[in-house]
């Protein structure tokens, strides 16, 4: 079974797509829950205690990715064999293309294939796992600032 790690980046069904209103973690999730936002078809902040179906990526490591002098790409290592998602980040440690994002090893080799031109000093690969059927729980009382917890749906 996965567990999620503290660097996990987690996406509300409702509230994610191909982009996100916030930085994907549980503290934006509060700041940006704890008011309306009409562009998202949300009228009203979130009260304590709401709760959001949510999924997340949990990160593994990230594999550079080189073009060698015979035109094949060369991996610093191999994925996880558990692996479905994988990015093409805008730099070490950055965030990644949306347009990248692959479910297997083999779909992202494709990708850089494809877009080789635009990969000619290499390409930093974001390697993680999907977890699915998460609750992110909304909290807030008082003057307290809000947060966010998450869990498994039972």
């Amino acid at each position: 079974m996965s567990s999620i790690m503290t660097v996990t980046y987690i996406y509300l069904d409702d509230y994610s797509d191909e982009v996100c209103p916030c930085q994907p973690t549980l503290e934006e999730w509060a700041k940006w829950l704890s008011a309306p936002a009409p562009d998202w078809g949300r009228r009203k902040a979130a009260k304590d205690g709401d709760t959001f179906a949510a999924g997340a990526i949990e990160p593994l490591n990230d594999i550079v990715a080189t073009m060698t002098d015979d035109n094949k790409w060369s991996f610093s290592s191999t994925a996880p064999e558990d692996a479905d998602h994988f990015a093409v980040r805008y730099g070490p440690g950055l965030g990644w293309d949306a347009d990248s994002i692959c479910g297997t090893f083999g779909d992202i080799i494709d990708y850089l294939r494809e877009n080789e031109d635009e990969f000619e000093d290499g390409a930093h690969i974001a390697v993680g796992r999907w977890v699915e059927d998460l609750v992110v729980t909304y909290h807030r009382r008082g003057d307290d600032a809000p947060r966010c917890t998450w869990a498994r749906k039972q």
